[in-house]
């Protein structure tokens, strides 16, 4: 997830929800925030037929898929310990 507003970011500093020094510290007595990095990746699919037709190099085949949202929580500020 690219967080595309800095209004997030604004709503937690407001409420000094983020990390005074730039560390993670759950579940710490020392914890003073939380701390968001942002990245991205790309991955191409195609179908198989179609990339065996392209004479696309194959490194990979998606079998299944599924999601998991770390379970029942409160939400993004306080993730589900026993899913941690």
């Amino acid at each position: 997830c690219v967080m595309g507003s800095p209004g997030y970011f604004v709503e937690f500093s407001k409420q000094h929800a983020l990390s005074d020094d730039g560390h993670c510290r759950a579940y710490s007595a020392h914890a003073s925030g939380t701390v968001w990095a942002e990245g991205a990746g790309m991955f191409v699919l195609q179908r198989k037929s179609a990339a065996l037709r392209d004479r696309r190099h194959i490194i990979a085949e998606v079998r299944a898929t599924c999601v998991n949202s770390d379970g029942r929580s409160v939400g993004l500020t306080a993730p589900s310990r026993e899913a941690q």
